[in-house]
């Protein structure tokens, strides 16, 4: 559902999609499909997506994969060699069938369990050490001016509203890393409801 609207906002907005038919060449002022098509621009934006650092591709190996990176356990550890941690896009716990968006607020969750372990390793606690449980995070997506997504553990909400959410958001992130504020660290659980309080305002509207 969340698909079907976005695609809907995005062509009302004067925006032609062309979906099923990937790019196969860039060259200067164009870009050419699959099917042959040739479409002409003096501007070309390349969106990719993400890809597992360098530096995890070079130690390669049957536990790696291209796509996602160093195969590690639940501790966050590269099977192939446990003393090496990976967080964010540099790897994935292969134990989970289902892998979580890959976003700078899951690296950050990643990264916490990491460090525990790490101290863990160096102080000989092993016994202390704890596994990976990925959390469920709201994903919140900017449309363009003045329109936004939420989506929540199977539920979803657009509007001005959310966008506004998406602002707030982004500035206390912000100030949290740019002036070290620890203390909005607790923001992620007040963030959470925050989630569920648009998308309660979004159903009374509707």
């Amino acid at each position: 559902e969340v698909g079907v609207f976005c695609e809907s906002y995005f062509r009302k907005q004067g925006i032609t999609l062309m979906l099923g038919n990937p790019v196969s060449k860039v060259s200067k002022g164009c870009v050419v499909l699959r099917n042959g098509r040739k479409i002409k621009s003096k501007t070309i934006v390349w969106c990719a997506g993400i890809r597992p650092s360098r530096l995890a591709e070079g130690l390669g190996g049957p536990n790696y994969n291209a796509r996602c990176g160093l195969v590690l356990n639940k501790y966050l550890q590269w099977v192939a060699s446990p003393s090496i941690f990976a967080v964010g896009d540099c790897g994935y716990c292969s134990a989970y069938e289902v892998q979580p968006i890959l976003t700078a607020m899951r690296a950050i969750e990643q990264a916490d369990y990491a460090v525990h372990n790490i101290a863990c390793e160096i102080e000989g606690k092993l016994q202390h050490k704890m596994q990976y449980s990925p959390r469920v995070f709201p994903a919140l997506i900017s449309l363009g001016q003045g329109m936004a997504v939420l989506s929540y553990q199977g539920i979803w909400a657009a509007g001005r509203h959310i966008s506004w959410l998406k602002k707030i958001t982004h500035h206390l992130h912000l100030l949290r890393f740019r002036h070290n504020w620890d203390f909005l660290e607790y923001f992620d659980e007040a963030f959470v409801s925050l989630m569920e309080l648009a998308y309660f305002i979004s159903v009374k509207r509707k």
